[in-house]
């Protein structure tokens, strides 16, 4: 341009030619009637934090998997360290694991991971400007079940056919050989078995890594609850009201109590052997009445003589 005189400030941008150094150069300013200006020229460049290639999976097991990135550039100053970064949360920062190199591709294999569960990683490299992350990747472990067969049996080591079985919240039902046959993975299982005319049995088994065998032994409720089956109340002290010799196994059932016409005369929660064969305080008439206890899907039903 023409200068007329007046001070003017001239900006200069240098273009570096490698990413770290400092450069340098003149620049010549001349204008006519003055006298030819050289001016020098530096500067300084840094580099920058690395720059993180894609990143990706495989070799997924239910416990195992390899990762692999990249580290493209290195900014212009040395690599210190890279690795892996892999949780269960999304752009995690638990289980830091460092890989050898510099730049280029790297790897990590990975074990000890939990079935059926979503994993995710990103990969880090580190220079004296910064670190720098991917943008991360995820997978699923896969989801292996073992076989389990469960079979159940009375006291008297009989197959119990058509019995419901609710193995964490799910309803299977056995065959007329008394099995049946589930596949799950690993873990811990709660179950409940039940059929009508028989003691509801809970309890727990555990599958690891393997096929499994489970019996379970269930009671028919007949030979557990014990009752008179004649009531006289006539104030003698003998038999005045109906009893049950093992109340404690009848704890938690609901017993109802009905006439030859299908009448509820008595009903209990909590049965404590008090029933004297009388219906809302007036005395029943002699005759056979029907008994029944309730928990659940187990029914226990007998009936009662009463005699005047």
């Amino acid at each position: 341009g023409t200068l007329t005189g007046q001070p003017v400030t001239i900006y200069v941008r240098i273009a570096a030619s490698t990413l770290v150094g400092s450069p340098a150069g003149n620049i010549s300013i001349a204008s006519t009637g003055a006298t030819t200006q050289n001016v020098a020229i530096t500067g300084t460049v840094t580099g920058f934090a690395p720059v993180m290639g894609s990143c990706s999976s495989s070799n997924i097991t239910d416990i195992s998997a390899s990762l692999s990135s990249s580290v493209t550039s290195d900014g212009g100053t040395a690599i210190t360290e890279r690795g892996f970064y892999y949780g269960t949360s999304a752009s995690p920062t638990t289980n830091k694991t460092i890989v050898t190199g510099t730049t280029g591709a790297m790897s990590l294999d990975i074990i000890g991971l939990t079935q059926g569960t979503t994993y995710y990683f990103r990969a880090y490299a580190i220079n004296s400007i910064g670190t720098s992350y991917g943008s991360g990747c995820n997978f699923v472990t896969l989801y292996t079940k073992y076989n389990i067969m469960i079979t159940l049996l009375d006291e008297d080591g009989n197959p119990v056919p058509a019995c419901d079985i609710v193995i964490n919240g799910t309803t299977y039902t056995t065959g007329n050989d008394g099995k049946i046959t589930i596949a799950e993975p690993d873990g811990t299982y709660n179950y409940t078995a039940s059929k009508n005319g028989y003691i509801s049995k809970d309890g727990s088994f555990s599958v690891s890594g393997a096929d499994l065998n489970i019996q379970i032994n269930i009671t028919k409720s007949g030979n557990k609850i014990k009752a008179n089956n004649v009531v006289t109340p006539n104030g003698d002290g003998y038999n005045d009201t109906w009893a049950v010799t093992n109340l404690d196994i009848v704890n938690g059932y609901k017993l109802y109590i009905f006439n030859n016409i299908g009448e509820v005369v008595y009903q209990s929660d909590n049965y404590d052997n008090s029933w004297n064969a009388s219906y809302k305080g007036t005395q029943l008439n002699a005759g056979t009445y029907y008994y029944t206890f309730v928990k659940g899907k187990d029914v226990v039903k007998g009936f009662i003589t009463v005699l005047r």
